[in-house]
Formats: C-alpha cells, sequence, structure tokens
C-alpha cells in the first residue's frame, strides 16, 4: 500500500517539513517529496502526491516546477539583430527601423488606440 508523510526536521532557523511517500508497501524504499518551510506548503504537496498515488500514477515532481517564460517576438528580433555581425551599418539601420509585424504589443494604450481608429 502506497503511503504519503511529512517528517518534521529541525533546522538553523526555526523548522523544516520534508515530505516522503513510498510507491509501495515496507518494502518500497522512501522517495524525496521535497522540502517545505511551512506545514501548509508540505501537506498542498503531500495532498498532491496522495492524489497522484491514488490515481495510479508514480508522481512527477519534474511537473511542478516552474518553466522560464517563453520570449516575446520582440526579444527575439532584438536577439537576432544583435546576432546579425555580418551585415553592413547600412542594412541594420533598415532592419532597426522596419515595423515587424506583430511585434506591437497587444495590450498597449497605442495599439489599442490606433485599431479603434482602423489603423493596423
Amino acid at each position: 500500500m502506497a503511503s504519503v508523510w511529512i517528517a518534521k526536521r529541525p533546522a538553523r532557523r526555526g523548522t523544516r517539513f520534508r515530505v516522503m511517500y513510498r510507491l509501495g508497501g515496507r518494502e518500497a524504499a522512501p522517495r524525496y517529496g521535497g522540502p517545505f518551510s511551512t506545514m501548509r506548503e508540505a501537506r498542498i504537496r503531500r495532498d498532491w502526491i496522495a492524489g497522484e498515488l491514488a490515481a495510479m500514477r508514480v508522481p512527477d515532481l519534474r511537473l511542478l516546477v516552474g518553466t522560464e517564460p517563453v520570449p516575446t517576438l520582440r526579444d527575439a528580433a532584438a536577439r537576432w539583430q544583435a546576432s546579425r555581425v555580418d551585415v553592413s551599418e547600412a542594412t541594420k539601420v533598415q532592419h532597426h527601423n522596419r515595423p515587424q509585424p506583430g511585434a506591437a504589443d497587444s495590450g498597449s494604450e497605442a495599439t489599442r488606440r490606433d485599431r479603434a481608429e482602423g489603423n493596423r
């Protein structure tokens, strides 16, 4: 029978809470579910792991790690322009001044005003 528990650990500043779980019974080795500074966070992780075990799935803690944000088109264009070291100055100026389709922030006030006036 799979099980999940929270182990209280002393730390330099207060107490840390470590979530542990087993995929099987007593014979299965305990697995690490993560460290937390508050009991509330540890309970949330414990409950998530218990739900995964109840659904007959092995908890994949990599899914809980935040991903880095996807770069915007404006950032990608700036990175591309910076990487173009083999072009002349005139070409760099042309690339810099050319309006890129979709490069404007869709939520900016100027863009909303242009769309309201019929300018795209």
